[in-house]
């Protein structure tokens, strides 16, 4: 039932993208139908879709590669490194997290129309790397943390130095977390939406930002808008699903001590 609860709303996108516009109307719902595809051509012909699907991807790949290399630096470092003022700078990645987007969208938008990188992938990176980087330190600073101090250790009494230790010992213990947070970041880009409405243009458009321009200002075009949200909605589906051990490993990371 509660595989039903969460499936049903992409199974009803999936159907109102075959419904024609009276069917898409009809009281009660119709389940059985003869399908078209004249939504699918005015979503994949008439616009350029795929364009939109390969800036997402873009985008998203982009964001959550930089916020998972430097999360990590970054997290390791708070993690295992005692300075003055850490948990202090700590707590000032993670209030990046909670400050409200809209308070900061207009400030972005004038600066990269200033440093001239507005409505390219360089501006919508930047601004998601900004409000998921926070994320990516939090969560991998818990699985550093978890990791036993002893085995890097040993690793440098063998003649590993730091580095060397970090890459052949702590970032293969604390793979299920780099998946989980990757994961994470990824869906976060991905399903963004108001900084890819203000910071992009025609040509760097997200899919979020695709999918809501079938609401116009006469119509909501219904059918082309389920073909667009379904079309958005699995590449993630598909993503988890291939990489759903690793998140649930990444997940339950350390949740067991010895």
């Amino acid at each position: 039932m509660i595989l039903v609860l969460f499936l049903f709303p992409i199974y009803w996108l999936f159907l109102t993208g075959f419904k024609t516009r009276l069917e898409t109307f009809s009281i009660p719902p119709t389940f059985v139908f003869n399908p078209t595809f004249l939504n699918f051509e005015n979503v994949f012909l008439r616009r350029p879709f795929f364009l939109y699907l390969l800036n997402s991807v873009i985008v998203a790949s982009a964001s959550t590669f930089v916020c998972l290399t430097a999360g990590s630096m970054a997290a390791y470092a708070l993690a295992n490194f005692q300075f003055r003022g850490k948990e202090n700078l700590a707590f000032w990645f993670l209030s990046i997290r909670m400050f409200p987007p809209i308070a900061t969208v207009i400030p972005l938008f004038l600066i990269f129309k200033r440093v001239g990188i507005y409505g390219q992938y360089q501006g919508i990176i930047f601004a998601h790397v900004l409000f998921n980087l926070p994320f990516a330190i939090w969560m991998m600073r818990g699985f550093f943390e978890d990791i036993p101090k002893e085995l890097e250790e040993c690793a440098m009494v063998d003649g590993c130095s730091r580095m060397s230790a970090i890459r052949r010992v702590v970032l293969p213990v604390v793979q299920p977390g780099l998946f989980a947070t990757g994961v994470f970041c990824f869906i976060f880009s991905w399903n963004e939406f108001l900084f890819a409405f203000l910071l992009t243009n025609e040509a760097t458009k997200t899919l979020p930002v695709a999918a809501a321009s079938f609401v116009t200002d006469r119509a909501i075009l219904w059918g082309d808008c389920g073909v667009a949200s379904f079309i958005t909605t699995i590449p993630i589906l598909i993503l988890v699903i291939f990489v759903q051990r690793h998140i649930v490993s990444g997940l339950t990371f350390g949740a067991v001590k010895a």
